[in-house]
């Protein structure tokens, strides 16, 4: 499992750094916008959208969305909707499987179009940043590095799960390793 893991990341790594040094800031929204149309085409799978037809119209609905706030400047805007968009989430993981709301198929469709539309709008207003490739090295490598704390601490030392009706191999070692990385990552960079 971890092989392919390391695999997938170098490849995305690769194109990622491509289109950050090599495009400029439309073909970056290009780029990041066929990164989300992809998501919500997987999105749309985990919704429990099993036509292709389906998938294609929840993608193109995404795009036409990204598209729409590219034309009318609405990025920054859209952000605003990503701080209420994580605390829902926070609380209908805390509540699963009691929480009824994720049964919903609607439901999940319009959490699914408010996050990718705020992850492509939140990428476009940091590609519009001056300090653009700082904050987005530190963003990244604050996931990477969380991501690989909790994998490899988990692994170690994961006894008690985290939740596990939601991800069963998930560990609140995990959490602490993940933890312990992003802080000594910010420490870093602080330095």
């Amino acid at each position: 499992m971890l092989l392919p893991r390391i695999i997938s990341a170098i490849v995305m790594a690769l194109l990622f750094i491509y289109a950050v040094f090599m495009l400029e800031a439309g073909g970056f929204q290009i780029a990041i916008g066929v990164v989300v149309l992809l998501a919500g085409w997987e999105w749309a799978r985990l919704s429990g959208i099993t036509r292709q037809l389906g998938r294609i119209a929840f993608a193109g609905l995404v795009g036409t969305l990204c598209f729409g706030a590219a034309i009318f400047d609405l990025q920054r805007e859209l952000l605003w909707l990503a701080p209420v968009l994580w605390l829902m989430a926070l609380s209908w993981v805390i509540r699963y499987p009691a929480e009824k709301l994720w049964q919903s198929r609607f439901a999940r469709i319009v959490f699914g179009l408010i996050v990718l539309v705020t992850t492509w709008s939140a990428m476009v207003v940091l590609r519009d940043s001056n300090e653009f490739l700082i904050w987005l090295f530190v963003l990244m490598g604050l996931i990477w590095g969380a991501d690989s704390g909790a994998y490899f601490s988990g692994k170690a030392f994961g006894k008690r799960k985290l939740a596990p009706k939601v991800s069963p191999g998930k560990s609140w070692e995990g959490v602490l390793g993940g933890l312990v990385v992003t802080q000594v990552g910010i420490a870093f960079f602080a330095y």
